[in-house]
């Protein structure tokens, strides 16, 4: 039987990575391994997916800088390999974690498989560290899983072979599709509830706007115009209600408590467990986001989004109109959300686009494909690979 390690280390990793462990589970012996590069946010969504962790490291302290938690990576990941002699090696995204861990795969000569591979900019630092980091990855996996065709082209431009290309969809879809209902079903939690008493009243007068904002590169003067946009904002409609999950990153907390706090129908809240943010996704109106996550989930929820950022790596949602980039600048953030709450044309057109990132059957591809290509023996539960 197979051996296969999944490696994650952020919420963002364990949600993408999720269905991908459920699928390999008929198909291998799985090992989870989590780095903890963002513990406090990450063991929240690992208890609610029931996705419990067979070796943990502790990669994360106060203070560190990147170079501090690759060392941790490599050291921890290094350890666990060498314990379980893997056959194979997952990795999701361009987290520090995804990259030290291809890394010792590579030494070890683990073939590893890139989940979401290909997405890129045409800066190496925008965003920071993750571009440099997927484009390190791309370099030792054994294969790619891309989630669009505009992926798989930017990994051929670079020279990857094409047979180890396979174009599968986003995994984080196939998470959403298979919650969204039980989720809808759940109620915000109780400090939620409280903090934010009239989210469960659905009041049409109410015009809730979801924030997440926790890139690098915004950090300084690009945070700061976001919160003067968000200002222009309140100013212009007296029904808007901005609703915003404060990043741990200290510099991000700061900033926004400083610019944000006391602000009327500003609610800057602690961050969020899984169900509370898609169900807040789901009840705002429209979200302001540099997350390159939100930017996947939000079409699927068919809900407008305002990329705040100068450039994405995902633009097959501004292709298909989902979304739009905005930037930092104050000016173009209130205008544009102007515009989608008084043009319900405009509204309508971005919420409606087709969604770029697949339809939630991205693990069961990768699968197969992985079977196909001998990494893979029978499903355990002996079915046929083409169910």
């Amino acid at each position: 039987m197979a051996s296969v390690i999944v490696v994650l280390g952020t919420r963002p990793e364990a949600i993408k990575m999720f269905p991908v462990v459920v699928e390999l589970r008929q198909w291998a012996r799985v090992s989870v391994l989590s780095t903890g590069q963002h513990d406090s946010l990450l063991e929240p969504t690992l208890k609610y997916l029931k996705l419990e962790p067979d070796f943990r490291l502790k990669v994360m302290s106060s203070g560190q800088d990147l170079s501090s938690i690759l060392e941790k990576v490599i050291k921890g990941v290094k350890k666990v390999v060498e314990q379980c002699k893997p056959n194979l090696m997952l990795v999701q995204g361009d987290t520090t974690s995804a990259m030290g861990a291809a890394l010792v795969a590579a030494y070890a000569r683990v073939p590893l498989v890139h989940v979401e591979a290909g997405l890129r900019t045409e800066s190496i630092a925008a965003p920071f560290p993750e571009e440099i980091n997927r484009r390190i990855i791309s370099k030792v996996a054994a294969h790619h899983f891309a989630p669009t065709s505009w992926a798989k082209d930017n990994l051929l431009r670079e020279g990857v072979a094409p047979k180890t290309v396979t174009v599968c969809g986003n995994t984080v879809i196939d998470t959403l599709a298979q919650n969204i209902d039980r989720i809808r079903k759940i109620d915000f939690s109780h400090n939620l509830r409280v903090d934010v008493p009239w989210l469960t009243s659905h009041d049409e007068k109410v015009i809730p706007l979801l924030v997440t904002v926790h890139r690098r590169e915004n950090l300084g003067r690009g945070l700061l115009d976001i919160c003067d946009g968000l200002k222009r904002v309140l100013a212009n409609n007296n029904a808007v209600r901005i609703l915003c999950p404060v990043h741990k990153n200290p510099i991000v907390e700061e900033t926004l408590v400083r610019e944000l706090s006391g602000v009327k129908r500003v609610h800057l809240l602690k961050p969020l467990n899984y169900v509370d943010f898609v169900k807040l996704m789901d009840r705002s109106k429209l979200i302001l986001t540099d997350s390159g996550g939100v930017q996947e989930e939000a079409p699927f929820l068919g809900k407008p989004i305002l990329v705040l950022r100068d450039e994405t790596e995902r633009p097959e949602g501004i292709l298909a109109g989902t979304a739009k980039i905005v930037g930092t600048d104050s000016r173009k953030i209130a205008e544009a959300v102007e515009t989608l709450l008084t043009n319900e044309v405009e509204y309508q057109k971005m919420a409606k686009s087709h969604n770029p990132y697949g339809s939630g059957d991205a693990a069961k591809t990768i699968a197969k494909k992985l079977f196909d290509l001998g990494f893979l023996a029978k499903p355990i539960c002996h079915r046929s690979p083409e169910d």
